[in-house]
């Protein structure tokens, strides 16, 4: 038992004692503990540089992106009349913008009626778009013509307005109150004047005079060929315009007013028409502020992540205090192996080696960068691509019609030699002789194609086709109206009268297959099928793998491969990039593997082999403790017997004291 009260037989203070003892026997312990404080501030100092390298591998990660060297900016000198975007391929210079037209949609209206509730009559409708131009409707191939059906749940100018709007049929159904009737109004969805409406009815009577009389649901029939009162019972309140202009001198037609192949790598949109004889001007620049941004960024980043280190392993002379990890390895070794990166220089896309110097990116004498934008500038109108591929790890060809898509990290830095053996080809399936014109419902008008790995059926319309193109267009329209979900689709051209059907996709994946009781009248039983081909050729001598129209090697090279020639077909140049190759860098000091890891590893295991030393040495002063009470309380007890005998004696030797007397 521990006795820990003060001494109950000589006033011996064994708490006094023993604490006194205590606080000797812990200073061991408080030296540990103040070891271990340190131990956790030196962790929350690799925190902080942690912190520090993973804000810089971002930064570096952002500057790895090839296109923020290349930008282009557009910009037109009347923002009334048009604007103007540019990407990475825009040729910088200034073009003449005349605008004589803006693209319109096409808008129809209907005559009068007295209300909106009372039946017009039921059939289909069956609504087209295409180009009216010399008397005659040629479809639009990429519309598919849409049908809707009109009854006696829908046959009011409310049922036949929304159900033409739930049809999504590219166009746009409302009612106008003109104050003396209600007229329907339907607009094309799209501007151009091949979006032209063209309204057909079917009321039922199986004759095509359904569109030439006034009354039923034929008062909703427009045939844009034909003359008023014979199909064509709708008025034109805007009639469909394509978006007419001059570049430089050179005059273009659209659709829309958005044009995006007129000027490379420019993105037209025009507002409104000029002024005779007074253009506007469009002008391309290359852009250098993404650019500064990012070095500047670069510059930043590097300059926090040193200002860290140095204050943590330094010495402040002012305060005359030292860094927490003064003195340790793996800052020092991080900060160096970036410097080292930093000093040196990177293979850019022409095959020559750049310095950040070159960029306007230098050291100070504190170890910090700077950063001259205006020598920047300077050195990117001079290579803009070159600039690309010092800090993006990116790819350029010496052919046109070859482009860099990706790497891996086993790909070689530097020059890639390329040799096609075979182009890349597409699906196609060509009639063996000229269609048959006369499309019969239920006996030749359905067509079943297959088209890559998605198969759809369609109907074409039942009617007597002017010529070949012009049912190449009805089929084009029906099947990639039936596609669009998959995003395959198909073109549809005739040559020799004959139609062949092409898949939009290339390579081995690539298939048009035609069925359905329509498939021998349009393409003859003697049709020809066709699966296209996968690009195949070497890099760098070495057999490369082909898919569609990529090329990519044992290295990781990938290429996408164009244009119409086999054989030689130049270089590809791999840059080496400095911001990937410091961003690689930075993820492996980050790794688990990592310089700061195995650092904080080594803490980590001091602070535990500390932790036990404290607990060990923790029971031992306990059990030293409770020895010290027990010894002391003896010895209390020892002395308060002796003190006891004392007194006992001191009376018997005062009684014989009195007895002598």
């Amino acid at each position: 038992m521990t006795i820990s009260s003060p001494g109950i037989g000589s006033n011996l203070d064994v708490n006094s004692i023993v604490n006194q003892l205590m606080s000797v026997e812990q200073q061991p312990l408080t030296r540990l503990a103040h070891k271990e404080v340190a131990y956790e501030a030196k962790l929350s100092a690799y925190g902080s540089i942690q912190g520090a390298l993973s804000s810089f591998q971002s930064t570096m990660a952002g500057l790895a992106n090839a296109s923020k060297y290349t930008s282009i900016s557009a910009s037109v000198s009347d923002s009334s009349i048009a604007s103007a975007s540019a990407s990475s391929i825009a040729a910088v210079g200034n073009f003449s913008l005349q605008v004589d037209k803006i693209a319109q949609k096409q808008s129809l209206v209907s005559a009068a009626f007295t209300d909106t509730t009372s039946a017009i009559g039921t059939g289909t409708l069956n609504i087209q778009f295409g180009e009216y131009s010399g008397g005659s409707f040629t479809q639009n191939a990429d519309k598919a013509s849409t049908s809707i059906t009109i009854d006696a749940t829908n046959n009011s100018l409310v049922g036949v307005r929304d159900a033409i709007n739930k049809a999504n049929a590219g166009v746009t159904a409302s009612i106008i109150n003109t104050g003396g009737g209600f007229k329907l109004s339907l607009t094309s969805n799209d501007t151009g004047t091949k979006n032209t409406i063209k309204l057909t009815v079917d009321e039922g009577t199986g004759t095509p005079a359904d569109n030439t009389d006034t009354t039923g649901l034929s008062k909703l029939a427009f045939d844009p060929a034909a003359v008023a009162g014979s199909g064509k019972n709708l008025t034109e309140s805007q009639a469909a315009n394509n978006a007419e202009f001059w570049i430089n001198g050179v005059f273009v037609s659209k659709p829309t007013n958005t044009a995006t192949d007129v000027i490379q790598g420019v993105t037209l949109t025009l507002n409104k028409i000029t002024t005779a004889g007074s253009p506007v001007t469009v002008s391309v620049n290359r852009s250098t502020s993404s650019l500064s941004t990012a070095a500047a960024d670069f510059v930043k980043s590097f300059n926090d992540l040193n200002i860290t280190i140095r204050q943590l392993t330094g010495y402040d002379s002012k305060t005359k205090q030292a860094g927490l990890l003064q003195g340790e390895f793996a800052p020092n070794a991080v900060l160096s192996q970036i410097r080292n990166s930093l000093n040196g220089t990177a293979l850019g896309l022409d095959g020559q080696r750049f310095s950040l110097s070159q960029l306007g990116i230098t050291f100070q004498k504190d170890s910090s960068l700077t950063f001259d934008a205006g020598k920047l500038s300077k050195t990117l109108e001079a290579n803009p691509s070159i600039i690309a591929g010092f800090f993006a790890s990116t790819g350029l060809a010496t052919d046109a019609n070859v482009t860099f898509a990706s790497k891996t990290a086993s790909t070689a830095i530097g020059k890639h030699e390329l040799n096609v053996t075979q182009l890349a080809t597409q699906g196609t399936v060509a009639g063996a002789l000229a269609p048959q014109l006369n499309i019969t419902a239920g006996s030749n008008d359905t067509i079943v194609a297959t088209v890559d790995n998605q198969t759809v059926s369609v109907k074409l319309e039942a009617k007597l086709y002017t010529d070949a193109t012009a049912l190449a267009s009805e089929v084009q329209s029906k099947i990639n109206g039936a596609l669009t979900a998959s995003g395959n689709s198909v073109t549809a051209t005739v040559s020799g009268g004959k139609i062949a059907l092409t898949s939009s996709t290339y390579g081995s994946g690539s298939k048009v297959i035609i069925s359905g009781n329509g498939a021998d009248g349009l393409l003859d039983v003697g049709r020809v099928s066709t699966n296209g081909l996968d690009v195949a050729g070497t890099i760098n001598g070495n057999s490369a793998t082909g898919s569609g129209q990529y090329l990519t090697a044992e290295n990781g090279l990938k290429v996408s491969v164009g244009g119409t020639t086999t054989g030689d077909r130049g270089y590809i140049y791999v840059s080496e990039g400095l911001a990937e190759r410091l961003n690689t860098l930075t993820g492996q000091m980050l790794g688990k593997n990592g310089t700061l890891s195995s650092a904080q590893d080594s803490i980590n295991a001091l602070i535990k082999s500390n932790q036990s030393r404290q607990s060990d040495l923790s029971r031992r002063l306990t059990d030293m403790e409770a020895r010290y009470r027990k010894e002391f309380s003896s010895l209390d007890q020892l002395l308060g017997k002796m003190s006891s005998t004392s007194s006992y004696l001191t009376q018997q030797l005062s009684a014989l004291a009195s007895l002598n007397k």
